[in-house]
């Protein structure tokens, strides 16, 4: 689980998850790719671009009470 969310947090560490903050997130997995040295390798590979389907498949999931 990966948020910044402090209740949320404590709710699943309370159900027996392991939490890391979003900034211990991001600095593990720095660490990985400088460690397994394939850092430009999977920065090719990685396709950030959301397509108009896919925002709005999102924008269902977080707008909803």
């Amino acid at each position: 689980m990966v948020r910044s969310d402090r209740e949320l947090k404590k709710f699943a560490k309370e159900k027996g998850a392991k939490t890391r903050n979003s900034i211990e997130f991001y600095h593990e997995l720095k660490k990985t790719h400088y460690i397994s040295g394939k850092k430009e390798e999977t920065l090719k590979r990685i396709n950030t671009s959301l397509s108009q389907n896919e925002i709005e498949n999102w924008l269902k999931i977080f707008n909803q009470k």
